[in-house]
């Protein structure tokens, strides 16, 4: 382990039209004191080529070329690698600020410095205020503040030596949520947090990368997440002798297809993995949940289909809505913006249509279908 390095670990996979704006946005950090590990997890476009060439021109860089496996593989493979004594994480389509490293290294005291992210195309900013928790101080405020630290590996500084000495890797067989695994099996072990104001990690909304397309669970998969999900939990509660927020927990349901709710013409196993693991004993507060309730998610199923131009698929999931549920949308209020999320990825005149379509379905959702 060589002291001050900063190990960065870029799992690759078919990312040719983003790689390079990646690997560049790297290179040209102000903090130079840094190893690259490119993890090639069996690309099958150009990317290998791109990585031995940019290993050619940097001896910092190294590449690794592996099958496909997975990206939770492919971050170990590079764990497995690293040699510095501090680690970091950049996903292969996404770029960082050229302070980025210098905006962590400078809290290397720390045992977790995070910072926030700006989203792009369309512009989200998450951002974090200037904070240091204690983890043994029952009074530092972090039960609350657990969900803005465990969404993601990236846009976080980890001390190598608490990674190797309690053994901490990602979760190969799970398909959602392992860098959530990975962040709270971490947080479990660290005694100082330090969150920073920078926001020069920029994170990359692909089109058709709704959590809705990605990824497919199926109840027995959801089921295995949500159980090491929440032992996580508890075991990090049991460390910090404190109760902590778990609201990001939920989110691992939206990978229940919404379709099965109306395929099956019952949304009962998709409640009964709510009631397992939320505590709702009545179907009121599963159909208000902002995040899990299905007649949320279908909207915003039926707001995606629009906007990447599945309109038919849009409209038969309307029917469904309206055909299944009945009453029932009446008393629920639905907490999105139906259109500012995606509108600079979609043209005016789609913007418009999209808009149109939404506002005649609100009309027809409050006088005439419910």
């Amino acid at each position: 382990m060589k002291e001050g390095l900063i190990s960065i670990i870029v799992p690759v996979y078919n990312a040719e039209a983003y790689l390079s704006t990646c690997v560049d946005s790297i290179i040209h950090q102000t903090h130079q004191e840094f190893e690259l590990i490119l993890i090639n997890d069996g690309s099958t476009d150009n990317s290998k080529t791109i990585c031995d060439n940019y290993q050619k021109k940097d001896n910092r860089i190294k590449v690794f070329h592996i099958d496909n496996q997975g990206v939770s593989h492919a971050r170990n493979v590079g764990l497995s690698y690293a040699q510095g004594e501090f680690i970091t994480f950049i996903d292969c389509d996404d770029y960082v600020d050229p302070d980025y490293l210098e905006s962590y290294i400078q809290h290397k005291e720390y045992d977790c410095v995070v910072g926030g992210h700006l989203t792009f195309p369309s512009i989200r900013k998450v951002f974090h205020n200037d904070f240091v928790f204690n983890t043994s101080d029952s009074n530092n405020g972090l039960n609350n503040y657990v969900p803005r630290l465990d969404g993601s590996c990236w846009g976080k500084l980890y001390h190598h030596s608490i990674i190797q000495e309690h053994h901490i890797r990602f979760n190969e067989g799970m398909r959602f949520s392992e860098d959530t695994d990975f962040c709270l099996h971490y947080l479990r072990y660290a005694h100082t947090i330090k969150t920073i104001t920078n926001t020069g990690y920029h994170y990359r909304i692909l089109p058709n990368n709704h959590v809705e397309k990605k990824y497919r669970l199926t109840k027995e998969e959801l089921d295995k997440n949500l159980s090491i999900l929440l032992n996580d939990y508890q075991e990090l509660e049991k460390n910090w002798n404190t109760e902590i927020n778990h609201s990001n927990f939920r989110i691992s349901i939206a990978c229940y297809p919404i379709e099965n709710v109306y395929s099956l013409q019952s949304d009962k196993e998709y409640y009964d993995l709510y009631y397992k693991y939320f505590y709702h004993n009545d179907k009121e507060s599963f159909y208000k949940d902002p995040i899990c309730s299905p007649y949320v998610r279908t909207i915003t199923a039926i707001k995606n289909d629009f906007l990447d131009g599945n309109r038919k698929k849009g409209r038969q999931l309307m029917r469904n809505l309206q055909s299944f549920y009945g009453q029932q949308p009446l008393s629920i209020d639905y907490p999105y913006p139906l259109y500012k999320t995606y509108a600079t990825l979609i043209s005016k005149r789609q913007f418009i249509v999209a808009e149109c379509l939404f506002f005649i379905f609100s009309l027809y959702k409050k006088y005439f279908a419910f």
